[in-house]
């Protein structure tokens, strides 16, 4: 065979071989690209149906939060009463993941702001201390934002500016905690009142005792517990107290609540991930949204 034509099957050859070896690294890095598309629409996918699930908790639960928070019982003549409760939970399977929802009347806690705005940052860190570290290894800091930081105004509009957490506790537990820790303290009371016929004793007790004696707070609670709930003024017209301390008291109070809170605790294969929704009335009628995520 002539030497020119080996040269030229040599070089085909040689072609040949760099083409093929050009194809497959080209293969092997679509195949690379197409698993990472997959990986991420699969992500994609995860996010959306998660998103979509706690969207749904979010406007239907809130969206029923009236009728939700009520306790109905028979009564004796076959008429049904109603009773206003603090929180219902609930727990169920959305898409394959676990959820594990909070519903609360914020205006059935006592308000951080309230307390701020009668109180010292020692009382109110007093009167929150315990109740923290009863449920969490969390602290209280009570670190409002400067431009709140004047008593005459809102100064605490989330937990993040009056509990903090050590070094150690991740997002995944500070959730878990701070909404333990929160059961009976709001930041979102509207108008900073207090919704007397949800209210715990301890939450009563809190806020009446910015103006009430101890002996008169214990009055209050003993009343609460044989009233009908129609009206607080009603109710605080009965009890011994200067008129001077009924009128305070009857600002702090209320008969029915503009807040609603709703933690929506989500394990699923992609781990945990918890959201706190707060919708909240202010002045005018105007109701303020307020949305948290770890």
């Amino acid at each position: 065979m002539k030497k020119g034509k080996l040269r030229r099957r040599a070089f085909v050859l040689v072609m040949t071989l760099v083409l093929l070896s050009i194809a497959a690294v080209l293969a092997a890095s679509i195949a690379r690209q197409s698993l990472s598309l997959v990986a991420a629409a699969e992500e994609e996918v995860e996010s959306l149906r998660l998103r979509w699930g706690v969207a749904s908790c979010r406007h239907a639960l809130l969206g029923v939060a009236d009728r939700a928070l009520v306790r109905r019982y028979q009564l004796e003549d076959g008429s049904v009463a109603t009773l206003p409760v603090a929180v219902v939970t609930a727990e169920f399977r959305l898409s394959g993941d676990v959820y594990r929802v909070v519903l609360a009347d914020e205006q059935a806690k006592a308000d951080v702001n309230t307390l701020a705005a009668n109180l010292s940052d020692e009382l109110v860190r007093a009167a929150l201390v315990d109740e923290v570290h009863r449920f969490s290894s969390l602290m209280v800091k009570l670190a409002p934002m400067p431009v709140d930081a004047t008593p005459e105004r809102r100064s605490y509009q989330s937990w993040g500016q009056v509990i903090g957490s050590h070094r150690n506790v991740g997002a995944d537990l500070f959730a878990r905690e701070l909404e333990l820790a929160t059961r009976r303290w709001t930041c979102w009371a509207s108008e900073g009142r207090l919704h007397l016929r949800a209210a715990s004793d301890e939450a009563v007790a809190v806020v009446a005792g910015l103006v009430l004696s101890p002996i008169e707070v214990a009055e209050l609670l003993e009343a609460r517990r044989d009233w009908d709930g129609t009206s607080s003024a009603e109710l605080i017209e009965g009890l011994s107290m200067t008129e001077r301390k009924r009128e305070l008291l009857t600002r702090l109070l209320c008969d029915d609540s503009r807040s609603r809170s709703l933690w929506v605790h989500v394990e699923g294969s992609a781990g945990s991930r918890h959201y706190f929704f707060v919708d909240s009335a202010i002045e005018g009628g105007v109701w303020k949204h307020y949305a948290f995520a770890w």
